[in-house]
């Protein structure tokens, strides 16, 4: 399979980035501090993806609203300033971002959008996006359509000759109401079930598989 593609979308967590252990750290970190029930790492990675309200509404499930809010408070704090102690990009990103430098990339995630910036820059892969899109810059987060369809526009690219790249359903089913291209990625934090039950048009195991697929 071959497809023409202009713009490449891509999630952040579990996509680019290797983030899983960060993000559990300071969950735990907020647990600790709020003396709730502990969680194990492979739990709370199962929250990613969603954004931090459902994260932390995951993580202290039947806390109070006072004890949320207080837990968001704690959780960005330590995650801000430790959002890149285990965080690394995933394998083959670089050189997936390289060889496609001519086409228009994005990234749209539903993590906060100066934190995702700051994490790509420390990284060394901001530059090779135009557009970074966290919650801040839509009007509804994935599975909606509206971050899609914004990119799109600023882009001036047709939903056919675009793709998005994630590893959970919200990516898959955000650019199914968009109108575009959808591809999965298995190593990903998202489940790979709940992955595949979402139907990507294209299921990965290496981003550089890429390469034999857009041109």
């Amino acid at each position: 399979m071959r497809i023409k593609i202009d713009a490449i979308i891509f999630d952040l967590d579990g996509v680019l980035i290797d983030s899983g252990d960060d993000i559990a750290n300071a969950v735990i970190y907020t647990i600790k501090e709020l003396n709730t029930k502990m969680l194990t790492k492979q739990e709370i990675i199962s929250y990613v993806g969603n954004g931090l309200d459902y994260l932390i509404r995951k993580a202290f499930e039947g806390c109070d609203e006072g004890a949320i809010e207080k837990a968001k408070t704690l959780y960005r704090k330590n995650y801000f300033e430790n959002s890149t102690v285990y965080t690394h990009l995933n394998k083959n990103v670089l050189e997936l971002l390289e060889h496609f430098k001519e086409k228009k990339l994005a990234v749209l995630t539903n993590k906060p959008e100066e934190q995702a910036k700051i994490v790509l820059e420390k990284l060394n892969a901001l530059k090779h996006f135009e557009i970074v899109y966290g919650p801040e810059s839509v009007t509804q987060m994935k599975p909606a359509a509206d971050g899609i369809i914004k990119i799109l526009d600023e882009f001036g690219v047709l939903p056919g000759k675009a793709l998005i790249v994630g590893d959970s359903y919200s990516d898959v089913l955000a650019g199914k109401n968009a109108g575009i291209h959808t591809c999965g990625v298995t190593f990903g934090l998202g489940s790979v079930d709940d992955l595949k039950e979402s139907d990507p048009e294209i299921l990965i195991d290496d981003m550089l598989e890429l390469i034999e697929i857009i041109e």
